[in-house]
């Protein structure tokens, strides 16, 4: 076994799907109670070590708006005011997040980053100081003009949301959007980038929703070219039903969310959100028009959040209470941040 090598590197190389059967398979597995004590004492340490420290994604989004009305996201239920965020509170966020060890960002939040008439000068600045930068986006508003300009403003990576691989199925998925369109705006983009010679942005495709070697197969003849291809069957922005999830899992004991440790959550407001599912800002930690990502970050609201997922008691946050992921992937996660 060459040096450096584990069952984590090689977990990493897996596709989402196989990932998710891993997870599963995982979870059966420790609700035994030996093996659960014994996996509960290797785990904890890990989990404990990391959340000692800041997260190094920021997630900052630039203008709340979306030009579609997907049947997974909670968007079209936003009631949270329409904001683009200036270029200087940008700049001041983005100086600050490279101040505090932060290394990626993305501007992936509740919106489109397409619609944002500042995005490009955003990832150029967000470049020249040293952040790798990506966005997702549906791909509906990609232009000649907007391919020039996402490469030339070197971004390092692009995530195109395309969660089905016929026209039926997507356009049942994507409301307001128009399958053949997107899928020759995505193709246009790929020949750019080969035409030009430009090994940036990595390109990838991300299907939610629906998962399984066929719908890859399929993605991957639609979008040939592409470099990455995602699926998954689970959406976390959705609310669930907890007491079937508990029913399901038995684990007995909640594991911390790490999501918190994670990514760092900015609206285009400048307020700081505690989590990327909370569409609304129901939990808002603090304002960087006026505070600083450190003095966010070890206020007392946020320190009693995390505390209370250290110490096993998550579902006590009534956001937190209402989402998958503590039962879902929580368990496994950490080993991998």
């Amino acid at each position: 076994m060459r040096k450096g090598f584990s069952f984590f590197t090689l977990f990493n190389t897996l596709d989402v799907d196989k990932r998710v059967l891993v997870f599963k398979t995982m979870l059966n597995i420790i609700k035994f109670p030996v093996i659960r004590n014994i996996y509960d004492m290797l785990y904890w340490p890990v989990i404990r070590k990391k959340s000692l420290c800041m997260p190094k994604l920021i997630v900052v989004e630039p203008y709340n708006v979306c030009d579609l009305k997907c049947r997974m996201c909670p968007y079209p239920n936003m009631t949270r005011e329409k904001v683009q965020m200036d270029m200087f509170l940008f700049k001041k966020i983005i100086d600050d997040a490279v101040g505090n060890g932060f290394i990626t960002l993305t501007f992936s939040l509740y919106n489109e980053p397409l619609l944002d008439n500042l995005i490009f000068e955003r990832v150029k600045y967000a470049k020249e100081k040293g952040l790798k930068v990506f966005f997702n986006t549906n791909g509906t508003m990609l232009t000649s003009e907007k391919m020039y300009k996402i490469i030339a403003s070197g971004l390092d990576h692009i995530f195109f949301s395309v969660d089905a691989p016929t026209k039926e199925a997507y356009e049942e998925i994507r409301i307001n959007a128009n399958f053949d369109t997107t899928v020759g705006n995505i193709r246009n983009f790929i020949e750019y980038r080969s035409k030009i010679h430009s090994l940036t942005p990595t390109i990838g495709i991300a299907s939610v929703g629906r998962s399984g070697e066929r719908i890859l197969r399929q993605m991957r003849k639609v979008f040939k070219g592409a470099d990455i291809f995602v699926t998954s069957e689970e959406d976390n922005r959705r609310r669930v039903n907890v007491s079937t999830l508990k029913k399901s899992t038995t684990l007995n004991r909640l594991f911390p969310c790490n999501s918190i440790w994670d990514r760092f959550v900015v609206a285009s407001s400048g307020k700081v959100f505690l989590c990327c599912a909370d569409y609304d800002g129901t939990v808002v930690l603090g304002d960087l028009n006026n505070q600083t990502i450190k003095s966010v970050w070890d206020s007392n609201k946020f320190k009693k959040i995390r505390d209370s997922h250290l110490s096993r008691n998550g579902n006590e946050i009534s956001l937190c209470n209402e989402c998958d992921i503590l039962y879902r992937t929580a368990p496994f996660v950490w080993w991998f941040i």
